[in-house]
């Protein structure tokens, strides 16, 4: 089933799976206000659901102290409102699937960029939606992951910079994307709760690392910024956490080492059914 705000541009995808020997059906419902019905129409033409690939968004670029209230939450609840929601309707039915597959579509835009806040906050949204649904797919037939496309698409089209224009209309053609997109919903694939930067025939891991870090004696202004120079020095080793779990493990382990507390080396600590001695 294809969903997408432009109906012609949904109807020429059609048209190209049933040429190639596929069957597809057009959906139009609102991906916001009307989740469950857009749901449904996959369900009427075909009995069950198997892959959801959330990818549907809109771009806005406007300085935030310039952009409306209105339209700084149309963007962000396309961004992570649609995909929640459709994720939601969809949920019961994947995981009656054999291999039931959800990629979500985050962005690097979720790093940063002037003018993208709105973007910005709903593509770091999906990212941080994928990481904890994932985990909540473990020992299901289910797996969720997210990718972090570089693509020449209808969107990038808006994108202000004709320089970066121009690159992705010469060298990240979405085809490159869509083939790891099929990868990743491949029922052999049993990879999850990963994030992928993918372009131009290129993929990697995408994971948040953390620094070495530093430590104060006394918990005060003037200490901290005594250590500033030394917190943002550029360099050392990362160290990749993939769940709040992995976060909180290194930091309960990096209090223990810089402050020898005992009473955790004393008496294990658990978080999340995980223990930490």
């Amino acid at each position: 089933m294809v969903n997408d705000i432009d109906g012609d541009a949904a109807q020429q995808v059609v048209h190209e799976i049933c040429e190639r020997g596929g069957h597809a059906v057009l959906d139009d419902h609102d991906i916001v206000h009307d989740p469950v019905a857009l749901v449904a129409t996959a369900i009427d033409a075909f009995g069950r659901l198997d892959v959801l690939i959330n990818n549907a968004g809109v771009l806005g670029v406007t300085a935030f102290g310039d952009v409306s209230a209105e339209s700084w939450d149309k963007v962000f609840d396309s961004l992570i409102k649609g995909p929640v929601g459709v994720t939601r309707a969809s949920w019961k039915h994947l995981l009656q699937s054999d291999a039931g597959k959800v990629v979500n579509v985050s962005s690097v835009g979720m790093l940063g960029n002037p003018g993208f806040t709105a973007y910005g906050a709903g593509k770091a949204a999906v990212f941080g939606f994928t990481k904890s649904l994932a985990l909540e797919a473990i020992g299901t037939n289910v797996t969720v992951n997210c990718i972090l496309p570089s693509a020449w698409t209808r969107m990038s089209e808006a994108i202000p910079d004709p320089l970066v224009r121009d690159v992705l209309q010469k060298h990240f053609q979405p085809e490159h994307v869509s083939s790891f997109v099929a990868w990743l919903a491949h029922p052999a694939n049993r990879i999850n709760n990963e994030a992928f930067e993918v372009g131009a025939g290129r993929a990697s891991r995408v994971r948040l690392g953390v620094g070495p870090g530093v430590q104060v004696t006394t918990s005060d202004i003037d200490a901290w910024f005594q250590q500033q120079d030394k917190l943002m020095a550029s360099g050392g080793e990362l160290t990749p956490v993939d769940t709040s779990t992995d976060l909180f493990g290194l930091e309960v382990a990096r209090a223990v080492e810089d402050l020898n507390l005992q009473q955790f080396t004393e008496k294990p600590v658990q978080f999340d059914n995980v223990e930490f001695q």
